[in-house]
């Protein structure tokens, strides 16, 4: 992973070989947005200023390359729905909140040049990449969303519309509370000591979750490799320095994006 103006850029010099793709996860660093939301903030939804929210998503289009008309994101209400981006669904979202893919925590597509983004301030960014049929998907996995099956889901529906095989898939997960600062509650703990028991940590009579290594699982689960799965090591809670956190800052915060699309 490499850093390029506050913008963490994902690489993988196998997966570059086969296909042209960009990856790409945002800082809070570099925006305009004040206090409580500095700097970058690129959720509408959070809060902050409608203009100072554009003009951020503006400062990562034009350090990226690419235009806000292109860049398509969707209403993340922590399910497991998944939408295909066709031609007429391109920019849905980018430059206004009113018109973004309805109720939708994953997005595919095949089109070049579409970037499709999610939005984050604690949950998995989940990215898949299938560089044979040249396709890519991206999902936002909080604990609801993975306990509803979306890493699965986002799968199933490069499989069904794209002819993807688990064997082909490099997968990706972003910067996201770790096991270090996550901690659940009673019920949430119950749901989750059914399939991944050992995922769960008692400190202190508190329990912590490890949600990264739960997505792991589920990317292996669909048969993706090992070593075609790339997590990223910041803890989003620990590093108040460079990224937005829902849990630390009791959900007064921005939110920082995952990027992706085909070249």
């Amino acid at each position: 992973m490499i850093k390029k103006k506050n913008i963490y850029v994902f690489t993988s010099p196998e997966l570059k070989e086969k296909v042209s793709v960009a990856i790409y996860f945002t800082t809070r660093l570099g925006g305009v947005s004040k206090p409580p939301f500095d700097s970058l903030n690129l959720g509408f939804h959070s809060g902050d200023a409608f203009l100072n929210v554009l003009k951020n998503r503006r400062i990562v289009g034009e350090n990226l390359g690419f235009s806000l008309r292109k860049l398509t994101c969707a209403e993340q209400v922590h399910g497991a729905k998944i939408l295909e981006v066709k031609k007429e669904l391109i920019g849905k979202g980018g430059e206004n909140p009113e018109n973004q893919l309805s109720q939708t925590d994953g997005i595919v597509t095949k089109l070049k040049r579409v970037p499709l983004a999610m939005f984050f301030a604690d949950c998995l960014p989940i990215l898949l990449v299938d560089p044979k049929n040249k396709a890519v998907g991206i999902a936002h996995g909080g604990w609801r969303g993975l306990l509803l099956g979306v890493v699965k889901e986002l799968f199933k529906k490069m499989e069904l519309l794209f002819k993807s095989i688990p064997q082909e898939l490099y997968a990706f997960i972003g910067p996201s509370i770790g096991p270090c600062c996550y901690e659940i509650g009673k019920d949430v703990a119950q749901e989750f000591e059914k399939c991944y028991p050992h995922l769960l940590k008692s400190k202190k009579s508190k329990i912590f979750l490890d949600l990264k290594a739960v997505g792991q699982e589920q990317l292996k689960m669909i048969g993706i490799q090992q070593n075609k799965i790339v997590i990223s090591e910041f803890c989003t809670s620990c590093r108040k320095d460079l990224f937005y956190s829902y849990r630390r800052d009791k959900g007064r915060t921005g939110r920082q994006a995952a990027i992706i699309f085909l070249i």
